[in-house]
């Protein structure tokens, strides 16, 4: 609490010599002084020889302290020596307090048996100086408002700052509607720039997927077929219906998972398993279909006969008959499978109907160029898709038109035999073709 000062003019009487009980005083001495009034000691102000002989009132003491070269003293004065100790006096009328009250211009202080005290305000003290002027502040404009966001821009150049603010709100919180949208009171993001229905689809590498049964899954190890979720075989989805997923290993040992399906149809005593996809193992004179990668995986390797049944060109190549024997031909199949023989794909033909429809029966309903009258059914699963092939030349033509198939049966030094499915056609059709064309391969299980 700062000092507060009032100005008065009052008879400060100072005992400068007392002398025995009924002597009478020797020196009186009248002192005009002005009067600080301070609530603590420690609120005093500093006392120094320009303010030396002023006084102040603290008022936690009821002292009054005069500033002197020795400090502040107390005018309370100093204990006296000890007397005699006398008689015990009558005990004293309780004294009267002291009163304040509010007088214009300061207070008065009223006191039994005195005259009232009026302690006045101190002078207005002088006005402080101006302060310095402050920077000149940075505007803030509106640069844009859509999408529900605006964009807010203080300042100009690099030192621009730039603040978004978004107008929408979702249940109480607000969220940006250029990267996220509300459904049922949550926030979610954006999957890629599209807005979902969580209680259907949830989103995975941006994009959106079908909830699997109402749950979410992962779409690059799994698959949802008729609200099961499974795992994918190969990389692929199948159809758990129709087709399963093998495991199959090769003579060096890779292993690789292959769609496969087992054909019975009913009233047919046939029943056998046959790859649900093409091959896809890479060996000499086999490619990928215009020598891209992600043809191998779509269709599988397109493969010379000589490839197909495994053997090398000094044995079966272009004008070497050779004698592969009547049993199975395993050729470049897996362990447990083998190329199928012209008869066997006869077999297939016939069990399934009759060759005339054996197309649009073991065609894939998808993927072929379409062809006014044609409906592929891929009714047993086989899943044949149009993959094309390869001519001795080294030119890749009929992807999307047709697919061709080897068998392991030669016809003389430089032909074989096959069959093919083509997009204009229901029917399968058997051929013998050049043994340099690359074709697909489908194994058949032993």
């Amino acid at each position: 609490m700062s000092a507060i000062r009032y100005s008065f003019v009052a008879s400060v009487v100072v005992v400068a010599m007392l002398t025995a009980c009924g002597d009478e005083v020797t020196e009186v001495t009248n002192v005009n002084a002005s009067l600080n009034i301070v609530e603590k000691y420690k609120e005093l102000p500093k006392c120094e020889e320009s303010v030396y002989g002023s006084l102040n009132y603290v008022e936690d003491s009821s002292q009054v302290f005069a500033c002197t070269p020795d400090g502040w003293v107390s005018l309370k004065g100093e204990k006296g020596a000890k007397g005699d100790e006398g008689k015990a006096g009558e005990n004293g009328k309780n004294g009267e307090s002291c009163t304040t009250k509010s007088v214009e211009g300061g207070v008065e202080v009223s006191c039994p048996g005195s005259e009232p005290v009026v302690i006045k305000n101190g002078d207005k003290g002088a006005e402080g100086k101006a302060g310095e002027n402050g920077e000149n502040g940075t505007s803030c404009n509106i640069v844009s408002d859509k999408d529900g966001v605006v964009t807010i821009q203080c300042g100009e150049g690099e030192n621009a700052k730039t603040t978004e603010l978004y107008k929408a709100v979702c249940g109480t919180k607000p969220f940006d509607p250029k990267h996220q949208f509300c459904f049922d009171n949550v926030v979610y993001n954006q999957c890629g720039d599209k807005v979902y229905d969580p209680s259907k689809e949830f989103c995975s590498n941006e994009v959106v997927y079908d909830l699997c049964g109402g749950n979410v899954y992962d779409p690059s190890k799994e698959f949802c077929s008729n609200e099961v979720v499974y795992d994918l075989c190969g990389g692929k989805a199948y159809d758990p219906e129709l087709q399963s997923c093998t495991k199959v290993q090769f003579a060096d040992n890779t292993e690789q998972y292959y769609k496969t399906v087992t054909i019975a149809p009913e009233g047919t005593d046939y029943s056998e398993t046959w790859m649900a996809e093409n091959l896809n193992y890479k060996t000499a004179n086999s490619w990928c279909y215009d020598d891209k990668d992600e043809n191998c995986a779509k269709y599988g390797r397109l493969y010379t006969w000589v490839a197909a049944v495994g053997k090398t060109e000094t044995e079966c190549g272009d004008g070497q008959e050779c004698n592969l024997g009547d049993g199975n031909v395993q050729g470049v199949c897996p362990e447990g499978w083998h190329l199928p023989s012209q008869e066997e794909w006869k077999d297939l033909f016939k069990a399934v109907g009759g060759q005339a429809t054996a197309g649009a029966k073991l065609k894939s309903k998808t993927g072929w160029v379409p062809f006014e009258g044609i409906n592929n059914e891929d009714a047993f699963g086989f899943s044949a898709l149009p993959a094309g092939d390869r001519d001795d030349g080294g030119g890749y033509r009929e992807e999307g038109n047709g697919v061709y198939f080897w068998s392991s049966t030669e016809d003389g030094g430089s032909r074989a035999y096959g069959m093919d499915f083509y997009c204009s056609h229901k029917s399968a059709y058997l051929v013998n073709d050049i043994k340099n064309n690359g074709f697909s391969v489908r194994c058949l299980k032993d």
